[in-house]
């Protein structure tokens, strides 16, 4: 019962969105414009996902990138200002599992620069171990979408007494 109230409710957020409440579409026209307006919006979790698995991927190499930088810093005995160095790696979170976090080191002297790569250096195993679970992730969202899109006309057809009652309303 809670389930259908929630596809209630979505239904009702399309309605509003595709402006149902003055162009009054029979039910038939609104489960297309409700499975168009579906695949859209899979469509775009999808793109979403793609991204964030192209990032990961980048994640070590970019990594090493970051590190590269504040090792030559360490050669270059002469600061005259504090530099900024960021770089971003997977990371556990106890409330969210496995997050991606941004991390900045500000150093001023040779042996701040050294101290910051080596921690980078040490740390690259790990969060590669992490990267890793975070790809196998991302790769499973990605199969769950996929069978969520193939099922996406049979969940409209079967949601078609909720639109109906939200079509009623409406009039």
């Amino acid at each position: 019962m809670r389930q259908w109230e929630e596809v209630r409710r979505a239904v009702s957020c399309a309605a509003e969105h595709l402006n149902w409440r003055v162009d009054q579409p029979s039910a038939e026209k609104a489960s297309k414009e409700l499975l168009a307006l579906a695949r859209t919006g899979m469509r775009e979790l999808k793109r979403e996902l793609e991204d964030d698995v192209k990032t990961k991927k980048n994640e070590l190499r970019d990594l090493k990138k970051a590190a590269k930088p504040v090792l030559e810093l360490d050669e270059d005995e002469d600061f005259s200002d504090a530099i900024e160095v960021s770089y971003s790696h997977s990371a556990k979170s106890p409330s969210r599992g496995l997050v991606t976090k941004t991390e900045t080191v500000v150093v001023s002297s040779a042996d701040e620069a050294a101290d910051a790569a080596r921690e980078i250096e040490t740390k690259l195993e790990t969060w590669g171990r992490l990267q890793g679970e975070m790809l196998e992730q991302l790769r499973a969202r990605q199969k769950r979408l996929d069978e969520a899109s193939k099922c996406l006309p049979d969940f409209i057809a079967a949601a078609e007494d909720r639109l109906r009652h939200v079509l009623a309303i409406l009039h």
